[in-house]
């Protein structure tokens, strides 16, 4: 009689096990679909904004307060491309967004492909936090970008690991990565975010390297998510085997430009994502690639 009431007993404690584990694998298993209907007005709406060889990322929480991340390449002596002026300012004015409506920007790292625009965007809008890598980097982009945020007195926040940013009750923002290690590559100091809504998730990882992800993987923080934007413009140096097995996401996207000097996205990294069947978009043959959820079910929509 003892033994069946262990018996009892253990198996009990094991389905309750299971279930919490059921739980948290199934915590970021929103539902893919082409025409999603959303019954509920509170949508998270993000979109991978094409600038070509770069990054930047329009977010619309389901509050109604907005994000931008990073600001693609700017205009300087050795480029005349500049990517707030030819794509992030045109993307913003379809949508009707003014200079007074976008709270919070973030710069991943110092490198010319993600803040080039800042200072431009800086100029433009009415940030109410900037949230930065904290690494020191003396190139002439960046300084302008520093100077524009003391000038115009906006708010200036370096972002701890582990840390939650307070953008919508909603919404969790989790900070996987910054600059806490000080590594010498600005890619290795990329602010990496986790964007949990409900059953929905997505990693925006700028250009986080292997060194990155394997900080990433010890922290112990839950990696699973739904989306992954690949990191480095889908180079052999970042979307490692270990960090794919904790991701597992049923979506990768990448932001790249087309017939780009790097050869991003490399082939191998592409292999990597075929074998374990994510379903692949790139700004470079998709344009603006829009994700719009209710933390159950989540829809793409891209601009060609």
């Amino acid at each position: 009689m003892k033994f069946y009431k262990k018996t009892l007993f253990f198996s009990c404690l094991m389905l309750i096990i299971f279930s919490l584990f059921r739980g948290e694998i199934q915590a970021s298993q929103a539902r893919f679909s082409q025409t999603a209907n959303f019954k509920s007005k509170k949508l998270l709406k993000i979109t991978i904004i094409d600038v070509w060889q770069g990054d930047s990322i329009f977010i619309q929480l389901p509050n109604g307060h907005k994000a931008l991340i990073d600001a693609g390449e700017g205009k300087t002596e050795y480029s005349v491309f500049d990517a707030p002026t030819v794509d992030i300012l045109p993307f913003l004015k379809r949508n009707h967004i003014s200079k007074t409506d976008i709270q919070y920007f973030v710069a991943t790292h110092p490198h010319h492909d993600h803040i080039g625009g800042a200072p431009e965007m800086l100029k433009y809008f009415d940030f109410k936090i900037i949230y930065d890598s904290g690494m020191a980097y003396t190139t002439e982009n960046y300084l302008d970008f520093l100077k524009v945020l003391d000038k115009k007195h906006i708010k200036y926040v370096i972002p701890k690991v582990g840390s939650f940013l307070n953008w919508d009750k909603d919404v969790s923002v989790q900070v996987l990565h910054s600059g806490d290690k000080h590594y010498p590559n600005p890619n290795n100091n990329s602010i990496v975010l986790k964007i949990k809504y409900n059953n929905f998730a997505i990693i925006l990882t700028g250009d986080a390297e292997k060194e990155s992800e394997e900080d990433m993987l010890n922290t112990g923080i839950n990696l699973k998510t739904t989306i992954l934007k690949a990191a480095h413009h889908g180079s052999d140096t970042s979307c490692s085997d270990d960090f794919l097995d904790q991701t597992s996401p049923q979506v990768v996207v990448i932001s790249v430009g087309l017939y780009n000097k790097f050869g991003h996205p490399v082939p191998s990294t592409i292999e990597k994502f075929k074998n374990r069947n994510y379903k692949i978009y790139r700004t470079d043959r998709d344009g603006n690639i829009n994700i719009i959820t209710d933390g159950q079910t989540y829809t793409i929509k891209t601009e060609k």
